[in-house]
C-alpha cells in the first residue's frame, strides 16, 4: 500500500527539461504559422521564446494536470523570474500561463 507521501511524490515529479509534448512552436492564430507570429511562443527543452521576451528554464516539474517551470526571462530591457504553467488540452492544443496571462495555443507544424 502506498503512503500519502509516496502518492504526493508521484503527483509532482521534478524533470530536467520541458516535456517533449509541450515543445515546438505554438500560436493563437494558425494562419500566423510560418510567418512573423507576434502572438506565438517557441518552446524548447530549456528555453521559452515569445515575440519580445526570451526565458531560460531553471526548474521543471510534472503534475497530474500538466507541467510547471521557473523561468528567468529577459526582454525590453528588463529581467525577471516567473512561473510558467503548461496544460495539455483536447485536440492537441496547449493552455499556457505565462507573462501575466493564460492563452490557448495551437501547435504549428514543423
Amino acid at each position: 500500500m502506498m503512503t500519502a507521501l509516496a502518492a504526493a511524490a508521484l503527483l509532482v515529479a521534478p524533470l530536467t527539461a520541458i516535456p517533449e509534448i509541450y515543445q515546438g512552436h505554438w500560436t493563437t492564430d494558425r494562419a500566423a504559422c510560418g510567418g512573423e507570429d507576434t502572438q506565438g511562443v517557441h518552446i524548447e527543452p530549456l528555453a521559452i521564446t515569445f515575440y519580445e521576451a526570451r526565458g531560460v528554464v531553471r526548474h521543471v516539474s510534472q503534475g497530474s494536470k500538466g507541467a510547471s517551470a521557473r523561468v528567468d526571462f529577459t526582454g525590453e530591457g528588463k529581467s525577471w523570474n516567473e512561473g510558467v504553467r503548461f496544460r495539455p488540452l483536447p485536440k492537441g492544443d496547449l493552455e499556457l500561463t505565462a507573462l501575466g496571462r493564460t492563452q490557448t495555443l495551437a501547435r504549428c507544424s514543423s
